[in-house]
């Protein structure tokens, strides 16, 4: 798998061949030496997206017909080399392979705390609640926004890659449903003769479930 969304993979597969086996065959990528790969092995090189072109040389000997292909970011591609049967290397884009695919998501979110005044319990003091309720309140998300960072603007920006496989000759219909992380519980504080519990919830954090339906 490339190492970012920004670059790509080449995969040189060489087969298992009598002819020239003992020679390792050196692989060039426009037009730059990008490694050697020996019979029944492979080599794996990344490269920036876009248009390449690949030829593969025997030592002393033959040097295949350049190979164009075009990768995308994220992407991998497979090829596969052999001799022909004049001993020249032949390139081909190897069939029936999985495509691989990296994404980034990204989604802006809110952190948020909510205070719910309605379920509020007194643990003694009761009377005169009505009173102190809206100053509690105030004090109650006051002492929220700054256990969880927050203030009432607050935006975050959730990122992630993503790898995603897709068989040959297959539709394949990924969905990414969202969902917040929320925290409860309760807050107490205590003012003219009162100690009041308040319930909370915050939302401190997104994430999401991936699905892959195939067809």
């Amino acid at each position: 798998m490339p190492s970012d969304v920004n670059s790509a993979q080449v995969v040189v597969n060489r087969q298992s061949a009598l002819s020239n086996a003992l020679l390792t065959w050196a692989v060039w990528i426009d037009g730059q030496k990008a490694g050697t790969v020996a019979s029944g092995a492979s080599l794996t090189v990344e490269v920036m997206p876009g248009r390449h072109t690949i030829t593969i040389a025997i030592p002393f000997s033959f040097r295949s017909e350049p190979f164009a292909f075009d990768v995308e970011p994220g992407a991998r591609m497979d090829l596969v080399t052999r001799p022909s049967v004049t001993g020249r290397p032949k390139i081909w884009r190897e069939s029936g392979s999985s495509t691989t695919r990296v994404v980034r998501l990204s989604r802006e979110w809110s952190r948020t705390c909510t205070v719910d005044v309605e379920h509020a319990t007194t643990e003694h003091g009761s009377a005169g609640l009505g009173l102190h309720l809206l100053d509690l309140k105030v004090e109650a998300e006051r002492t929220l926004r700054k256990t969880y960072s927050t203030s009432s603007e607050e935006r975050e920006t959730f990122e992630e890659e993503v790898t995603l496989n897709i068989r040959p000759h297959t539709r394949s219909e990924i969905v990414f449903s969202w969902k917040e992380i929320r925290q409860k519980g309760a807050i107490q504080l205590a003012g003219e003769g009162l100690d009041v519990r308040f319930p909370y919830e915050a939302v401190v954090g997104l994430t999401f479930d991936q699905q892959q339906i195939d067809s």
